[in-house]
């Protein structure tokens, strides 16, 4: 599916569609905060509002995720700010664009790409983390545990793992005619 936008030249890295009481909202990745879209035709043409979130001192805010969770919505990003590189933050809006405020970092580590939810028993929240220091080095998906949409418990649970170890990846760089580099990252 391609959606159609009514502004040129802007980027909608790591999209994240949401509807609420009959419009849809897509939120993306974005260098001076989190920026979204609206319509009320997910196959019409979206209208782009501008930074819903934003953080003073605060940039390169990816992969935004947002749920309404007892009557205000919550916005899940990862965002860099002082010498924090993409903690995972959430804010609070009563309404879908926004303002988002009360800004809280939720984990002191690298930490990306949130995907809450909400089940009969509470709330989840899926993110990736990097491990650049186990045999399985690379980016792990964790589950964690929140007593409300601000408080991760700390009960993380790695459910994806990296499989392949270390003595199995080689990067070799393949120069193909015209098209630049290819990445070969599996060599066996």
């Amino acid at each position: 599916m391609k959606l159609k936008f009514n502004v040129k030249n802007k980027a909608q890295a790591d999209p994240f569609i949401f509807e609420d009481k009959g419009t849809f909202y897509l939120y993306v990745t974005a260098f001076e905060g989190v920026e979204a879209y609206k319509t009320e035709d997910i196959f019409g043409t979206w209208e782009y509002v501008g930074v819903v979130c934003k953080i003073d001192g605060a940039k390169n805010y990816w992969a935004p995720c947002i749920i309404k969770y007892e009557g205000k919505y919550y916005l899940y990003y990862s965002c860099q700010y002082e010498k924090d590189f993409e903690h995972m933050h959430v804010s609070s809006a009563d309404k879908p664009l926004g303002p988002f405020e009360n800004h809280k970092k939720l984990y002191n580590r690298f930490s990306i790409d949130p995907h809450t939810v909400e089940t009969n028993e509470g709330l989840y929240l899926f993110y990736a983390e990097d491990n650049l220091e186990d045999e399985r080095f690379g980016t792990r998906l964790f589950l964690d545990k929140l007593s409300d949409p601000y408080t991760p418990l700390n009960l993380k649970k790695e459910i994806v793992t990296p499989p392949l170890t270390r003595r199995y990846i080689k990067k070799t760089a393949l120069v193909t005619a015209g098209t630049g580099i290819l990445w070969k990252v599996l060599s066996i």
